[in-house]
């Protein structure tokens, strides 16, 4: 073959790349012959049906007997093998049948995909980007990265028609702005914000400028980490800032105030919303609500408030929705837990003249004067909204003001008017509003409506069981006493606490994690169910160990075993082990024999 023959045979057309850069090329078949375009047909027809080993078999038949495939063939083949790995959210090119992202052998088809990516000649820059997009979809970084350099290496030829002559030159049609934002998200989703910072610098140096969708992005993924990465959103806003030609928008520098408020950093949040509300951007509900949210996880109340004052104030056409509302009275409702737990060491600590009392009461007036600013103002107010003001109301009870359990109550029933179900968030609330007001009937109530909701989403966890036995603990009566039995005995039985299955085979329990009044409980409930199991011949007895770890828990239940239960139990603590405390088994032995008596 010669020369020019073969350049021409490793070319690829102008029009092919030709302002590909940020855009999807035009297909590769627009001079293919008709029986080209009838293998393409049946390629998509296959695709459409799911059949991709089937298009796959087709292609590589094509290839055993020398025929041209056009590009367009490959590319529709690459895609429906990299197909899913997104969670299903983006749409698709192709039906997706139950397990269409694998092959008959179980492996990803992806694997496949890169197998035809590598037989194309020549291969294509869509090609490529087919498969570092899937590669991104499925979280492999690595392998979208190792690609992407792969491709970067690659120089591809064009055929060039002058003056009616055909000649061939070479042109360098490297990663797209949309590959490489790709990779970037690929690896600020893996964590290596590393990795990102020097694919912008090299990016920089192929004359590819990141754009400002490109920072949003990954500031967006800052701001989504499980572990919110604040310090590389502040980085990437920074670099953002300095890039030639790019105007960091709102969207940028709110998504930046997002990752702070997500890591608790609200002093770096509400630094960012100085900075553009001097620069006399136009701000909207959106920013706003960030910074009130940042100024709720501080337990900042007054900003979140005069935030909320100023969006009034600012824009008539700044509409106030209930995401808004629902950050300034969370605001309120965190400041007066805060000011709750301020209240507990004041008991303990009189040099401290701060009047927790009123400075909560002002609290929970604000929330309810919210909820009643969002009725005037039309905003429906939803599940969160109420939550949030009868945490507040019931924070502000343990203040020691019982008046503001009535407030919580009210707003309970008022949810329940709406048409709004309660979630556990507001059941436990009013617990907790019930626990501070020391109302043990309204609470126990509230247990018992909670077991029969059939909602899997309202079923006691155990925060419920912690704050209903502790109101039911220190009410005083045999009434109340059965009560919590009964409350421990139903928190078992839905494995909420001590796992079911070990009580009638295992002799160790760990009361460690517990409160002092459920670990009461659950003495009374594993002595007693010792004590039946034996008398109906279900368990011998053997030695009996309360793993309670070396603190005040273990002096604890040592007085509850021999004050409470009757007979008395008397424990020791083991040498090697001085966070548990053993009952031996002539004590186990004793203890059932007089409950035989006694119900004898």
């Amino acid at each position: 073959m010669s020369i020019p023959m073969m350049l021409f045979a490793a070319s690829v057309s102008v029009s092919a790349f030709q302002g590909y850069h940020g855009d999807r090329p035009p297909r590769h078949d627009r001079d293919v012959s008709k029986a080209t375009t009838s293998f393409l047909t049946s390629i998509e027809t296959l695709l459409e049906a799911g059949n991709v080993d089937d298009a796959v078999f087709e292609l590589r038949n094509q290839e055993k007997e020398g025929t041209d495939v056009a590009p367009s063939s490959y590319h529709a083949i690459i895609e429906a093998c990299c197909a899913g790995g997104g969670g299903g959210s983006e749409k698709k090119r192709y039906k997706q049948q139950k397990g269409n992202a694998k092959g008959k052998n179980g492996r990803d088809r992806i694997e496949l995909a890169v197998e035809l990516l590598q037989s194309m000649n020549p291969s294509t820059p869509h090609a490529y980007e087919i498969v570092i997009s899937g590669y991104g979809r499925r979280g492999r970084w690595s392998d979208a990265n190792n690609l992407l350099q792969q491709m970067e290496n690659i120089t591809y030829s064009k055929s060039i028609s002058k003056d009616g002559n055909d000649a061939t030159s070479v042109h360098d049609c490297g990663p797209s702005l949309n590959v490489y934002q790709t990779v970037l998200t690929a690896l600020a989703q893996g964590g290596q914000y590393d990795k990102v910072m020097s694919l912008l610098t090299k990016m920089r140096r192929r004359q590819v400028r990141p754009n400002v969708y490109t920072y949003n992005s990954l500031l967006n993924i800052c701001a989504k980490d499980r572990t919110p990465r604040w310090k590389e959103a502040l980085s990437l806003l920074s670099q953002c800032q300095r890039e030639p030609g790019i105007n960091p928008d709102l969207v940028t520098y709110t998504t930046a105030m997002r990752a702070c408020a997500q890591a608790r950093k609200s002093n770096k949040a509400m630094e960012i919303f100085r900075v553009i509300n001097d620069m006399g951007m136009e701000l909207d509900v959106y920013c706003y609500t960030t910074a009130m949210d940042a100024c709720a996880k501080d337990r900042n109340w007054k900003t979140a408030l005069k935030l909320l004052e100023d969006m009034t104030m600012r824009s008539t056409n700044m509409r106030i929705n209930a995401i808004t509302y629902n950050s300034a009275i969370s605001a309120l409702a965190k400041a007066a837990r805060s000011e709750s737990r301020q209240q507990r060491r004041f008991d303990y600590n009189k040099d401290d003249e701060t009047d927790h009392a009123q400075n909560s009461d002002i609290l929970w007036r604000r929330a309810l004067d919210l909820i009643e600013c969002m009725e005037k103002e039309g905003v429906k107010r939803d599940v969160f909204t109420y939550s949030a003001a009868i945490s507040t109301c019931g924070a502000a009870a343990a203040c020691g003001n019982c008046g503001q359990w009535d407030a919580a109550y009210e707003l309970f029933n008022e949810m329940k008017l709406d048409g709004l179900q309660p979630d556990l968030v507001s059941y436990n609330a009013l617990v907790g509003a019930g626990m501070t007001a020391n109302k043990p009937d309204e609470v126990f109530d509230l247990w018992i409506e909670m077991c029969q909701q059939k909602s899997e989403g309202i079923s006691p966890d155990i925060v419920t069981v912690t704050e209903v036995i502790a109101t039911l603990d220190r009410s005083i009566g045999n009434a109340n006493r059965a009560r919590v039995d009964t409350v421990f005995a139903e928190a078992v039985s839905r494995g909420i606490i001590l796992r079911e299955d070990s009580l009638d085979s295992a002799w160790e329990f760990d009361l460690s994690g517990m409160s002092f009044p459920v670990a009461r409980a659950a003495c009374r409930f594993i002595f007693r169910r010792i004590a039946e199991n034996v008398s109906n011949e279900e368990e011998s007895v053997k030695d009996l160990s309360l793993i309670t770890g070396a603190s005040r828990m273990r002096e604890y239940v040592r007085e509850v075993l021999r004050d409470e239960l009757k007979p008395a139990v008397y424990c020791v603590v083991p040498k090697m082990e001085q966070g548990t405390l053993q009952v031996k088994e002539p004590m186990v032995r004793n203890y059932v024999d007089g409950q035989s008596s006694a119900n004898a």
